[in-house]
């Protein structure tokens, strides 16, 4: 079995201030377009820290922030009622996967080839959060500018009861297009970034897991649905362990309705399909 955390609401804070290297035509308030990480967010120096404060407008639950996309390795966060923030310590009070000293990492998924992660935060309740990127990073694009695709906020991140025990299809196909040639050789060009797709389908028990589907049938097809891929801590007996991999989050949306099928009052069936959000 295997377990998954999900998020089906984001908070949605305003950006308060951040620090005046904004690369023209890449504004900070880029981040919070969490719908188009393509489109990020660029400052024009990587010699001096660079911080974008969020206000939620009132102290709020902040269960994860999903960062999406960057080209730096290393953050800082602070966090607290008022602008005078404390920093926000890698703890295992705090972090639910602490990092071993120095700064929080953002690792790289080798999948995708992108550099996210999912910070599960845990008793963090504040107004202002502070994301700052530490100076003098080296850029995974050799670029002397600090690039931010995406920075989600959620206060519902939800254990999916008891894993799920049927079949995955899961990929990370790269689009591209294929010549042939008449000597029988072929050519592909590549079209774009590698995207993430998950499929799984099979019999839920109404009783454990009716609540969390149709928590997602409230989703539209195309609205964003945050997949933690085997990070929850196991349930007794549950295989396999998790990664314990930040990295293995994805934005995605559903691709089409999800519409449950009955077998008896107690079991039902359901289809659940995800493409990474790019």
């Amino acid at each position: 079995m295997r377990n998954f955390l999900y998020a089906t609401e984001f908070l949605e804070p305003t950006i308060s201030s951040f620090t005046s290297e904004q690369a023209l035509n890449f504004p900070a308030t880029r981040v919070l377009d969490y719908m188009h990480p393509k489109r990020p967010h660029k400052t024009t120096v990587t010699s001096t820290l660079q911080d974008i404060v969020f206000d939620f407008g009132s102290s709020v639950d902040i269960d994860g922030v999903f960062v999406n996309r960057v080209n730096y390795p290393q953050v800082q966060f602070f966090a607290d009622d008022t602008t005078a923030m404390t920093g926000v310590t890698p703890s295992a009070s705090v972090f639910l996967y602490p990092f071993a000293g120095g700064n929080p990492t953002v690792p790289i998924d080798p999948r995708v080839n992108r550099r996210k992660c999912l910070f599960h935060f845990v008793g963090l309740t504040a107004r202002y959060f502070r994301y700052r990127i530490p100076a003098s990073q080296t850029t995974d694009d050799g670029q002397a500018a600090y690039s931010t695709g995406a920075i989600l906020f959620t206060n519902n991140l939800i254990l999916f009861a008891g894993g799920h025990q049927f079949p995955l299809s899961m990929g990370w196909p790269t689009p591209s297009q294929r010549t042939d040639f008449p000597d029988l050789g072929a050519e592909f060009i590549l079209l774009g970034d590698a995207r993430y797709e998950l499929g799984f389908r099979g019999s839920f028990a109404s009783t454990l897991q009716e609540t969390d589907i149709q928590r997602m049938m409230k989703l539209s097809a195309g609205d964003a649905f945050l997949y933690a891929e085997n990070l929850a801590p196991p349930e007794q007996g549950m295989l396999p362990a998790p990664t314990s991999d930040p990295s293995k989050v994805y934005l995605t949306r559903f691709t089409s309705d999800i519409r449950p099928s009955y077998l008896i009052p107690e079991v039902f069936d359901a289809s659940l399909d995800l493409v990474e959000i790019l």
